[in-house]
C-alpha cells in the first residue's frame, strides 16, 4: 500500500508542475481529477458501496476469507491512490 501511494503522490506531483509549468492547467487539473474519480468508482466497487444489504451480506457468505482479503486490499489501495490525485486535480483547478 507504501508503494500505491508513493507511485500516485509522484503521478499527483508530475501532473501538478505538468499543469503550473504549462497554460494547460485546467486539462491537467481534470486529467487528475478523473485518474480520482476512477480510483473512486474501483474503491466503491470493491467494497460493496453501490450495493444493497441482502446482496452484501449474500456475497460475504459466499466468499472465501482470502478473496474477502484480497477484495478489502483493492479497496484501500484504491482509496489510498485517489487521494493524492483528488489533492492536485482541486489545486489546479483553483489555480
Amino acid at each position: 500500500m507504501k508503494k500505491a501511494f508513493l507511485i500516485s503522490v509522484i503521478a499527483a506531483a508530475v501532473l501538478f508542475l505538468a499543469g503550473v509549468l504549462s497554460e494547460y492547467t485546467e486539462l491537467f487539473g481534470k486529467i487528475a481529477v478523473g485518474i480520482g474519480v476512477f480510483f473512486f468508482i474501483i474503491a466503491g466497487l470493491t467494497s460493496g458501496a453501490f450495493i444493497s444489504g441482502s446482496q452484501m451480506q449474500a456475497n460475504f457468505h459466499s466468499e472465501s476469507k482470502q478473496s474477502r482479503a484480497e477484495r478489502r486490499n483493492m479497496m484501500f489501495v484504491s482509496g489510498v491512490v485517489m487521494i493524492p490525485q483528488f489533492i492536485a486535480g482541486y489545486f489546479l483547478l483553483t489555480l
